[in-house]
């Protein structure tokens, strides 16, 4: 195969100045490979165009599709719409290999489908064709990569297929119609066999087809009746402002836009000349997807939602409430939902009260970082509750929810500092973690199905039940005490979780805020790092009474040769140090340093310096 390879290897993704430089080296690089070479050149980290570019305009050679000359590699390139899992299924008859581009990550994948075609093509509308119907067939692939001349860069790993599978040219573009310039649709011959999972409901003549207006028209006009009589819905009866969410997203947007499923359409949101947009399922929620391509557009990308607001020109409540409308859905609260309501909207009123401030002070300041994720816990348990009670005993509002979900509400792309949250949440008694065996069985066995469903791409997943308590007077008195005992046994955020609980207040308190870690050991190498630092402060305190941390950490050598590990641990450790010895642990003054004889500390700049320190 003849294609361009640059020289230069990365590590990760090229910067803008590197990018520029390989613009105009790889021209300079015609290669001969072979598939596996290939794949060994990408997972070195080199930056390749998978054509060959060597016809000169006016006499120049330029990174452009004036200057193709011919190619026998294609690939497709997916940022969102499809796990890595499902594209090895998806192109298991026709890829040669897939690979991890350097953004991928586990909860997101990032990644790019490399086929070998069976025969080099010469003629540029033969590359177009094969690469509109890709992209007609796979939408929320990068439709950039219908530019001959781009360049991809390279990877992290390699994940073969099979290096003999070959796209056939012939089931892609008429031999007698080369001169094919997208108004013929019937040019192109695609073998569904191929595709079938994602082509279930596409054909391929409805590319470019136009939009219904007479639907855009009901929806403007909120003619209920008329989109009746198109979508026909079945009337639903649910129970949570969710399972709302969750049904109108999942309903066919293609039909309620009145736009022919499959292919690119002109958008309806602005004045689009050249086909742009087009309307895909998420794989894993099931909602439909509508994405315009167009540089010119400003909607760009959106559910049903985001639809209906920008044809309304309303916000999302008219926009819920509408859909609702549209698609017969009946939503009906219980008595049981109500009364638990009152009581978790008493909670987020006063979380958010001058009241909660002033009479309890230190629980205030222990929860100030964090009030805001307490609100939008809340008002996601709010908005989660089920219809009913699951026992006769039950008095507190119980709802199930995943890591993933609140963080996507709470913006925060990290979802383990949220977990150490609402571990801080559990700790001072706001709410309850229910254990496995307290579980409703019904809701249990559909809690494990989402995880087996999604745990390839995301292991933290599975879906948590917590009960809520109500904040009266006894449940903040006792939160206050938890609060005290946080800042009187030193305990911090950064170091938060079941070994700290189980270091400072033991195995019964760390296995209440985290049901889920019962079986839960510390390991070898956390016992020998605590063994070393409790030593190093006892020969400290022993010689001189005293010792700082950082000299307690720079004394220690520990097998992990990482500075955060050695805080973390310290971190851990040190309520549980403080009781076991007797000691102090305070902010250095004048005081403290004349009653312990203790000289004049430098910090690493030469100056007079005032540290934690931990004394007899």
């Amino acid at each position: 195969m003849e294609l361009l390879l640059d020289i230069v290897e990365y590590k990760s993704k090229p910067s803008k100045e590197e990018v520029r430089k390989i613009n105009y080296r790889i021209l300079n690089h015609p290669n001969k490979v072979t598939v596996q070479q290939l794949a060994n050149e990408i997972l070195k980290g080199k930056t390749f165009i998978p054509a060959l570019i060597n016809k000169k305009v006016n006499g120049k050679l330029r990174r452009s599709i004036n200057c193709w000359s011919s190619q026998e590699v294609i690939c497709l390139d997916f940022d969102d719409g499809m796990t890595i899992e499902n594209a090895l299924i998806e192109f298991k008859d026709n890829a040669a290999f897939i690979y991890k581009t350097f953004n991928h990550t586990d909860k997101h994948h990032k990644f790019r489908v490399v086929f070998i075609l069976d025969r080099v093509i010469t003629n540029y509308n033969d590359f177009s064709n094969i690469m509109n119907e890709l992209l007609s067939r796979y939408p929320m692939a990068d439709r950039s990569c219908s530019d001959g001349s781009r360049m991809f860069y390279g990877g992290t790993e390699i994940m073969p297929i099979n290096y003999n599978n070959r796209l056939e040219v012939s089931n892609y573009v008429d031999k007698d119609k080369n001169n094919y310039n997208g108004d013929n649709v019937s040019t192109l011959v695609l073998d569904l066999k191929h595709f079938t999972p994602y082509m279930d409901t596409l054909s391929p003549l409805d590319v470019n087809k136009p939009v219904k207006s007479s639907n855009l028209t009901y929806i403007r006009r909120m003619d209920l009746d008329s989109l009746h009589s198109v979508l026909n819905p079945n009337e639903l009866r649910v129970h949570t402002h969710e399972e709302v969410y969750d049904y109108v997203k999942k309903q066919n947007l293609s039909d309620f836009l009145g736009v022919t499923s499959g292919g690119y359409f002109s958008c309806i949101f602005h004045n689009d000349v050249t086909p742009s947009a087009n309307i895909f399922q998420n794989s894993d929620t099931g909602h439909y997807m509508y994405k315009c391509f167009s540089t010119d557009c400003t909607f760009k990308f959106g559910t049903i939602m985001k639809c209906v607001e920008r044809l309304l020109k309303c916000d999302k409540v008219s926009a819920l409430r509408f859909l609702r409308k549209v698609y017969k859905v009946n939503y009906h609260e219980t008595d049981w939902q109500k009364e638990q309501k009152e009581i978790i909207e008493e909670n987020m009123r006063y979380v958010r009260s001058d009241d909660f401030k002033h009479e309890y002070p230190v629980q205030y300041k222990l929860m100030k970082p964090y009030l805001e994720n307490l609100h939008t816990f809340l008002s996601l348990a709010k908005d989660n509750l089920p219809p009913e009670q699951y026992k006769e005993d039950q008095k507190l509002p119980l709802f199930y929810t995943t890591m993933k979900q609140f963080a996507n509400l709470c913006s925060q792309k990290d979802p383990r500092r949220l977990v150490d949250r609402i571990g801080l949440f559990a700790f001072m008694c706001y709410l309850y973690k229910l254990k496995e065996d307290e579980v409703p069985k019904h809701l249990l066995k559909k809690a494990k199905f989402e995880l087996v469903k999604n745990k390839k791409r995301d292991v933290m997943n599975m879906h948590s039940f917590f009960m809520i308590e109500s904040f009266s007077e006894e449940v903040m008195t006792r939160a206050e005490g938890y609060a005290q005992s946080f800042y009187d046994n030193h305990l911090t955020m950064s170091a938060w979780g079941w070994e700290l609980l189980y270091r400072t207040f033991g195995e019964e308190e760390a296995n209440r805020v985290y049901p889920q870690l019962k079986k839960k050991k510390i390991t070898e190498l956390s016992h020998n790092s605590a063994y070393e630092i409790d030593k190093a402060i006892r020969d400290f305190i022993a010689q001189r009474g005293w010792a700082t941390e950082r000299e307690v950490l720079d004394y220690v050598e520990l097998e992990v040769k990482v500075d955060t590990y050695k805080n973390r641990q310290m971190k851990r450790m040190i309520g549980e140090l403080l009781e076991k010895y007797g000691l102090k642990r305070k902010k250095l003054n004048n005081k403290l340093k004349e009653a312990l004889s203790i000289p004049d500390l430098l910090n690493e700049d030469g100056n007079m310096c005032y540290p934690v320190i931990i004394y007899k």
